[in-house]
Order: structure tokens, then sequence, then C-alpha cells
């Protein structure tokens, strides 16, 4: 199923993952640009779908989407 293949995902980046992770600054978390769980979206752990944010703005984030606006 889905979950199966976002795990197969992961660990092809997991080595870039962790490296992500263990640079976080201190007071920032790292975060889902496009949610991982989310009714609108579902994201993938990979290292492009990754930002550092400061902890209270991600807290604040939660797991919300909002669209971006598509220009034609």
């Amino acid at each position: 199923g889905g979950m199966i293949q976002r795990q197969l995902i992961a660990g092809l980046y997991k080595e870039d993952l962790n490296k992500i992770y263990a640079e976080c600054p201190e007071g920032f978390h790292v975060d889902h640009i496009i949610p991982i769980n989310n009714s609108l979206v579902s994201g993938l752990h990979v290292p492009w779908n990754l930002q550092y944010l400061p902890a209270a703005e991600n807290i604040a984030k939660s797991n919300k989407f909002i669209p971006y606006e598509i220009k034609y």
C-alpha cells in the first residue's frame, strides 16, 4: 500500500534525511513543506519536501496546507 511505498522512498534518502535532521538549528523544527498527513494532499518524506522553520511557526502550522496560486 501507500505506507510501504512511502517507507521505501524515505529509505532511498535515509542518509540525506539523517543529515537534515542532524543539522537542524537550535530552536527550529524540520517541517514538511507539503504535509505527509493532510486531507487534501500527501507529501513525501524526502529531502526536497523539508525545510527548517522556527519551532513556534511549525507548531502553529501543524499539518495545514495552503495550495499555491497556479498561474496559467
